[in-house]
């Protein structure tokens, strides 16, 4: 075995461990010793830190020169520690960040909501929320029924109606209002709808317009006439039965102008003398009443007057002035057909879609025999409709 020696060393080329290495301190020859607390595998701060203090003393021991190679292990090792530091801060400070976090929020437990109530509504909306249904004007004709469903809007609160008219029905657990006019109703009506909750209360008020318009034909009619003339000495007075037949009746009973009822009709008249000695006597005729009225409220007692173009048929021997004969006997002849002109005057006593019953009377102008048949026509009658 070769026997290696070494050349002595210069004792200025010898720096002394205690002055010139802190590191290299014979007791840092524990330190690789040290390393073997921490397993190979395992990376941590303080095995890193050891093995830097280890080389570097092993560097200074068998590296030569000591003065040089102790300078250039300096060098090192502080660039090691300020890598190292930097290390250490690299792994402390996201460390430290994560630490200062708060912990995440925990969901909340889930709770079910509860329905919240609303505020109960007040007597104001409850009567606004009416406001489609309780317009300020309705027109109506009679026989038309006038329905008024309200609205509670889910409250228990109170509705009243005043001013409605007697036939009218107000339901207030159902809040219903009906009526149907009549022909009596025909004019304006004001009804004030009332919402209270027992403390306040809110009102608005309608109005009601009422109308009649319609047309009735052909309404057949029977009536009794008494005809008057001026010479009942000679010619009686004349009673019997009047068959008539109403063409076109109507009833407008608005604001508009005009007659608000009317009649056109044909009559025939059948007549008996009270004298037995007089023959009977046929009147026929033409004839057309009006109202005097232009929109009256009631459907009875209303006045008309008309006019009636016909003429009459009797067998009723007259003389003849034209005759030239001096016998009386030979100058008579037979009247025949007269030809009349009769204004009348008189009442509905009714009048109503379905019938009328009328009273009128007028004064007949005769062309012919005049000074005898003029005289007054008295009429008691009823017309229905057969459908």
């Amino acid at each position: 075995m070769e026997n290696l020696s070494r050349a002595p060393l210069d004792e200025q080329s010898i720096v002394p461990y205690s002055t010139k290495c802190a590191f290299c301190d014979p007791r840092a020859a524990h330190v690789s010793s040290a390393l073997n607390f921490f397993p190979k595998k395992t990376f941590s701060p303080f095995r890193f830190f050891f093995t830097l203090v280890s080389g570097f003393c092993k560097k200074s021991r068998h590296g030569g020169s000591g003065r040089v190679r102790g300078r250039t292990n300096r060098k090192e090792v502080l660039m090691h520690l300020r890598v190292f530091l930097l290390a250490i801060l690299c792994v402390l400070l996201p460390l430290s960040s994560f630490a200062q976090q708060p912990p995440p929020p925990q969901p909340a437990a889930a709770v079910p909501s509860q329905p919240v109530a609303p505020p109960p509504m007040t007597v104001n909306q409850v009567l606004e929320a009416n406001r489609y249904v309780l317009y300020d004007h309705y027109y109506h004709k009679v026989g038309q029924e006038l329905r008024i469903t309200l609205n509670n809007a889910g409250t228990p609160y109170r509705w009243t109606v005043t001013g409605a008219p007697s036939n009218a029905e107000f339901e207030p657990n159902a809040l219903i209002f009906v009526w149907k006019p009549r022909a009596w109703h025909v004019g304006t009506h004001t009804m004030t709808f009332t919402v209270s909750d027992g403390v306040n209360s809110a009102s608005r008020t309608i109005t009601v317009k009422v109308t009649e318009e319609w047309e009735s034909f052909f309404l057949p009619g029977l009536s009794a006439t008494t005809y008057i003339p001026r010479n009942t000495d000679l010619l009686g007075i004349f009673n019997g039965i009047s068959l008539n037949y109403v063409f076109l009746a109507w009833v407008h009973r608005n604001e508009k102008r005009g007659p608000s009822h009317g009649r056109i009709y044909f009559k025939v008249d059948i007549l008996n003398s009270t004298e037995k000695d007089v023959e009977d006597m046929i009147y026929y005729a033409f004839g057309i009443d009006l109202s005097f009225e232009r929109n009256p409220r009631r459907p009875f007692l209303v006045p008309i007057f008309g006019l009636e173009m016909g003429g009459s048929y009797t067998s009723r021997q007259v003389l003849d002035e034209e005759c030239t004969v001096s016998a009386e006997d030979d100058c008579m002849r037979k009247l025949g057909g007269v030809f009349h002109i009769t204004p009348t005057f008189g009442a509905h006593l009714w009048s109503d879609r379905n019938f009328f019953v009328t009273l009128s009377g007028g004064y007949t102008f005769p062309l012919q025999d005049y000074e005898n048949l003029r005289g007054w026509r008295v009429n008691l009658g009823l017309n229905f409709t057969m459908w």
